[in-house]
């Protein structure tokens, strides 16, 4: 399990590592190159409406691993590195997988149909929260009662998701933090719940 979570992380370093090299090349060379490189990126690793009316369904999943900052990059690894491992050591490598990238899916999903319905084409998201945040909501339904620190705050964890599910829903309203995927998050938690509903709690994957 150390081996498969390590290895996204790793994958999400990398990719924001070359995002950053990219970018820097374009600010300081401003060449074709370096603009045609940025363009790829945005093609290929942002999930926007546009990359899906052109084709690009699989930028649901490869927008998981581009990151906004370091600050993004390590707030989402950090959460991947501890709930994916607890999850990954008690149900197996493929049940961590499905809840992982099924909740990447079900987020970008959820986006989409929010920036529909406002008419927001040209919005972009990226990261990884959709499936952090659905693989920490597997886990809090599974210990509620375990503790986790929120922003530092230590609580358990069935009232870290609420808090969670709030900040989103009001951020959908448009009460804060306006730039976050709060869709995404919300889609990403309930794929969470739900894997945790049928697929767990029901016994069809059973602790190693």
């Amino acid at each position: 399990p150390n081996i498969i979570v390590g290895g996204l992380v790793g994958a999400c370093i990398g990719v924001y590592g070359y995002a950053a090299l990219a970018s820097s090349a374009v600010r300081t060379q401003a060449s074709s190159e370096a603009t045609a490189r940025m363009q790829w990126l945005h093609d290929h690793f942002i999930h926007s409406l546009k990359n899906m009316k052109e084709g690009r369904y699989y930028t649901l999943v490869t927008s998981a691993f581009m990151h906004q900052s370091v600050v993004h990059l390590t707030m989402n690894m950090i959460g991947l590195w501890g709930f994916g491992r607890f999850f990954a050591s008690g149900f197996g490598t493929p049940a961590f997988l499905v809840l992982y990238f099924g909740s990447v899916v079900a987020g970008g999903l959820t986006q989409n149909y929010v920036w529909e319905k406002r008419g927001e084409w040209n919005a972009g998201g990226l990261g990884a929260s959709g499936g952090v945040l659905g693989v920490f909501a597997a886990t809090a339904c599974i210990v509620p009662r375990g503790q986790m620190g929120l922003l530092f705050i230590p609580m358990p964890m069935w009232l870290g998701a609420a808090l969670m599910a709030g900040l989103s829903v009001g951020g959908l309203q448009g009460r804060w933090l306006p730039t976050l995927g709060h869709a995404d998050h919300l889609g990403g938690m309930a794929f969470g719940a739900l894997w945790w509903l049928i697929a767990l709690r029901r016994g069809r994957y059973y602790r190693r």
